[in-house]
């Protein structure tokens, strides 16, 4: 009968005990915990998107905007033109989002009991942030609107979660959830296409001490989107990346108004669909004509200087090569050290087994042919393992010099042992390893013919390797910085060019104009 000691049991007890409520409590309060470590209470991914980027980007190698060039093709429909036609097969799958528009919300008999409130809505959309409508100040419960237009990714899969709408009440700290209402994704989805596409549905309070007269209820609009610049259409290459606009009637590209075609903000009121009353267009323009005609501005409203879109476009470039060329020597680096790293185990692993086995049969056991056993008699781990333990407690402080202690063989009774061992008692690499530290039997890899000989071999430049390894570390580090010189020296390089073509056409500004006069000069250099 086993002796059971009942004060180690009931500690054992106590400890899983309080792993087991460590861990309660942990997955309770997981979103502050995540909060506190990562600034976020949430995960920003999903089964769906780990599965979209596995497969459909292949790792995020491809986005499949080249697939552009198909859609912009005079044959093709005027549904997908200009579309990313990969992200659109995805977005069949349910691999992919697609945008729907909540618009006309309207909340009604709200759980609340004060007279008046300050009421938002919040949606919350699988692993995106939250989004919130503007706050409603000083409102009735008893209904409150809300102007804002919100637009939610969702993707039409059985695997995305359901959709969050609450309603919550500001307090002087946080907020108050009243009532909430939870959707599927591929309900909204087929809402958006239904002659009749406002709803209103009856929300769940969430304080249910109190028994209410009546249900809350928020009504909503789904739609397809109704953004006039169709930016899900815009193209996502560099190189026609374009600033989409919609601006006022009358209003040119270079921030001009036609004459009399131009309406005044404060004359004529702009309206969300100023498409079809025709008091706003949508204006396309590149980047550099862009930034050239809305200056940059810091925080007080000033002018700033930056540099110049050709020089960016260059300077991207620079980077970009930088990204690959030092991002293949990482891999490179990290190939090697791994490489060298798994070989030099699996030499050392067979060279210790045989060296083990060089001790069983130098204290007698026939591990190679001999007339009684022409194949060798072969040895079991338990038997291995008695023999080293005896030759360890054997040698053991005795100085036992290589070669004269049949407990410590050499390199040359090892290399004989290695070179003359049947084939059928040839050790497996690894399995001692996984024998000593988890006590598995597995299978390896058969150590190969001459591994002694190139254990030997490599023995003699394990300093050096260790050394190369250390050396292609820090390499990895110093080539980032390099990188980062070569940047910092074309900036500095563009910022000295436009200073001394500010100064050269300053300088003939001032000899086209003539000197100022003495008494003037003072007052010039107040301006």
């Amino acid at each position: 009968m086993m002796n059971i000691d009942p004060m180690q049991w009931a500690q054992e007890l106590a400890v899983v005990l309080l792993v087991a409520l460590l861990l309660a409590v942990g997955y309770r309060y997981r979103r502050r915990i995540m909060f506190v470590v990562t600034g976020d209470d949430r995960i920003h991914a999903d089964i769906l998107d780990c599965l979209n980027f596995l497969f459909c980007t292949c790792c995020g190698l491809s986005s499949g905007d080249w697939t552009r060039w198909l859609s912009s093709c005079w044959c093709c429909s005027h549904k997908w033109k200009g579309t990313n036609l990969a992200k659109t097969f995805r977005r069949l799958l349910g691999m992919s989002s697609q945008t729907i528009e909540v618009k006309n919300i309207v909340c009604g008999d709200l759980p609340y009991d004060s007279v008046r409130g300050d009421f938002f809505v919040c949606i919350s959309v699988s692993s995106n942030p939250d989004m919130v409508t503007a706050l409603q100040e000083e409102k009735k419960p008893k209904v409150v609107h809300f102007p804002e237009i919100l637009q939610v990714k969702v993707r039409n899969s059985p695997l995305e979660p359901r959709v969050v709408i609450t309603v919550k009440e500001l307090n002087i700290a946080g907020s108050q959830t009243l009532c909430e209402l939870k959707l599927t994704a591929t309900s909204i989805i087929d809402w958006a296409d239904d002659e009749e596409p406002l709803k209103r549905f009856q929300m769940k309070s969430v304080n249910t001490d109190i028994e209410r007269e009546t249900h809350p209820w928020i009504a909503m609009e789904f739609s397809q989107p109704t953004e006039t610049r169709l930016i899900d259409q815009m193209a996502n290459v560099f190189r026609h990346l374009k600033v989409v606009l919609y601006l006022q009637t009358g209003t040119q590209p270079d921030g001009r108004n036609s004459g009399a075609q131009a309406r005044s903000k404060t004359d004529e009121v702009m309206y969300s669909d100023g498409t079809i009353l025709g008091t706003r267009a949508k204006t396309a323009q590149h980047i550099r004509d862009f930034k050239h005609q809305y200056t940059l501005l810091d925080d007080s409203g000033n002018p700033i200087e930056e540099p110049r879109e050709e020089d960016l476009h260059y300077i991207r470039r620079i980077r970009y090569v930088m990204q690959i060329l030092f991002g293949l020597w990482d891999f490179l680096c990290i190939f090697a050290v791994l490489l060298y790293g798994v070989a030099r185990i699996y030499v050392w692993s067979c060279y210790r087994q045989f060296g083990w086995l060089t001790q069983a049969q130098l204290n007698g056991w026939p591990l190679i042919s001999t007339p009684q056993y022409p194949d060798g008699h072969p040895i079991s781990n338990f038997q291995l393992a008695d023999i080293r333990k005896k030759c360890t407690a054997a040698i053991v402080g005795t100085g036992a010099i290589e070669g004269e202690n049949p407990c410590r063989p050499n390199f040359n009774q090892t290399l004989y042992v290695c070179e003359n061992l049947p084939e059928a008692n040839r050790p497996e690499a690894f399995v001692g390893l996984a024998h000593d530290w988890f006590g598995w039997n597995v299978r390896g890899v058969t150590c190969a013919h001459g591994v002694c000989v190139l254990r030997n071999r490599i023995a003699e430049y394990d300093h050096l390797c260790v050394i190369t390894v250390i050396f292609m570390v820090i390499s990895t580090r110093l080539c980032r910085c390099f990188a980062n010189d070569i940047v910092k020296s074309a900036k500095r390089k563009f910022q000295k060019r436009n200073a001394d073509q500010m100064h050269a056409s300053k300088k003939s500004e001032a000899l086209g104009g003539g000197l100022l006069p003495t008494h003037n000069l003072g007052r010039a250099a107040m301006r």
